[in-house]
């Protein structure tokens, strides 16, 4: 990353600092060049990590909310959401960081495991509502949680992001890189909504009428004209 000077030099630096003119008139391999940091990210002895303490007793508030545009009630969509009561309740509307973790499926997490790394995680919380009851027997089934980052790869594991701050001191344009890790939390509802329809009832009863009166036909016009037997068919 950096900033584009509008220069083009010599991929292995010799005569840098040529303008595109005189790149053309040789036929050295060129690059574009940038003024960056160098080197992009310090892991030297420089840096300093700092930990927040008991984040594994933070709260999460997850406001859940669900429509079911197809039904309608007093002519609105059906709706749901848990964000009823006066206050916030644990395992309805409330998690601690713990919790979320120890939900993970197929092996709970602890927060020692995941502190230096982050971790990616992706909150289900599962419906069948059966919408011909009240709209609020409509309960999700089960929360849990599934690791999604890879804890295993040397390449890219947990979760992180990087921000920066610059500034000039004595003239000198310094930055603050900071690599900053954590938990993130990613909600997905999964599930369906049922109602009883008269109108698809009957429409699957007419349906399967219909394709009795065809069969019925069908079998009469290869009895009668195409079996061997169609003079005994006949006289039935």
């Amino acid at each position: 990353s950096g900033i584009q000077t509008g220069r083009c030099v010599p991929f292995h630096g010799e005569k840098a600092g040529q303008t595109l003119l005189e790149v053309r008139e040789d036929n050295v391999t060129h690059t574009c060049q940038i003024t960056g940091w160098c080197p992009g990210e310090d892991t030297g002895t420089s840096t300093t990590e700092v930990r927040f303490q008991d984040v594994a007793n933070f709260t999460v508030f997850a406001r859940i909310n669900i429509k079911f545009p197809h039904f309608e009630h007093q002519h609105e969509p059906i709706s749901w959401n848990n964000a009823n009561g006066s206050a916030p309740v644990l395992g309805w509307n409330l998690f601690t960081v713990e919790d979320l973790l120890a939900m993970n499926t197929p092996q709970p997490l602890d927060y020692e495991t995941v502190e230096a790394s982050g971790v990616d995680l992706a909150m289900l919380v599962h419906f069948d509502c059966n919408l011909d009851r009240a709209v609020d027997k409509c309960l999700p089934e089960q929360f849990h949680s599934v690791r999604i980052d890879t804890p295993h790869s040397h390449l890219s594991k947990g979760y992180n992001f990087r921000t920066q701050t610059q500034q000039e001191i004595n003239g000198t344009l310094t930055r603050i890189l900071r690599k900053e890790t954590g938990i993130r939390i990613r909600v997905t509802l999964i599930g369906q909504g049922r109602k009883f329809s008269l109108i698809s009832l009957l429409t699957s009863i007419a349906s399967g009428l219909a394709l009795l009166g065809g069969a019925t036909l069908i079998t009469d016009f290869f009895a009668l004209t195409l079996s061997s037997k169609r003079k005994a068919y006949e006289q039935v």
